[in-house]
């Protein structure tokens, strides 16, 4: 009888696994996810397959809430690998974990060049939105309100439009009561002012009383 069996070739196995590996992620098991794609990584054979591996490895790691992994894979990736399908996600979610970390400034900026590199991209009403968020969470709210006015007039399909919108009002609120606060603040300065007044008067016309 005659053998059959085929063989998969590295690149059949390495296609097998990277597959393997994004179901799992779909799926939110993202470990099982991490482990295929790691199997990529350790295997010179799957050399092809190393950059799709390295950026599923830090979406898993991010999916995960292990920011400063996720941070690492993503920087590495965007340094080896910049001809890769996935740039433009990579360079959007490097965004993401910095301002997740609160690294406002470096956030905005990421989502700057983000921007200037990709303007057709997908994301790009996504960054535009977390350059807002930024921005309102350094208490820039002229700035924040300009970014998510860009979201509603430039990109009014986007799921991002509905928060936009909300962070707009808040926005309006917050002013609103600034000016409130600085109005009370005025008039109670000027209710000093008058008290401090009368009771100048009050003790000039005691002193006067006590003379006669």
């Amino acid at each position: 009888a005659t053998d059959t069996t085929v063989t998969e070739g590295p690149e059949i196995q390495g296609l097998r696994l990277l597959t393997q590996g994004k179901d799992a992620y779909q799926q939110a098991k993202y470990q099982d996810a991490i482990n295929s794609f790691r199997d990529l990584l350790v295997n010179p054979a799957y050399s092809p397959y190393l950059p799709d591996a390295y950026f599923w490895v830090a979406k898993s790691l991010f999916a995960l809430n292990r920011l400063d992994d996720a941070a690492r894979n993503f920087e590495y990736f965007m340094a080896n690998f910049k001809d890769n399908a996935n740039s433009p996600e990579a360079a959007y979610q490097r965004g993401r974990i910095l301002y997740l970390q609160s690294e406002y400034q470096s956030a905005i900026q990421a989502f700057s060049k983000f921007l200037e590199s990709w303007p057709s991209s997908s994301y790009v009403p996504n960054a535009y939105y977390w350059t807002g968020e930024s921005l309102f969470s350094m208490g820039q709210l002229d700035e924040a309100q300009k970014m998510f006015q860009i979201v509603l007039q430039e990109f009014p399909t986007s799921f991002r439009v509905e928060a936009a919108r909300y962070r707009v009002a808040l926005i309006d609120l917050r002013k609103r009561e600034n000016q409130l606060l600085e109005l009370l603040k005025w008039s109670h300065q000027e209710n000093i002012r008058n008290l401090e007044e009368f009771q100048k008067r009050e003790r000039v016309y005691t002193e006067a009383i006590a003379s006669y």
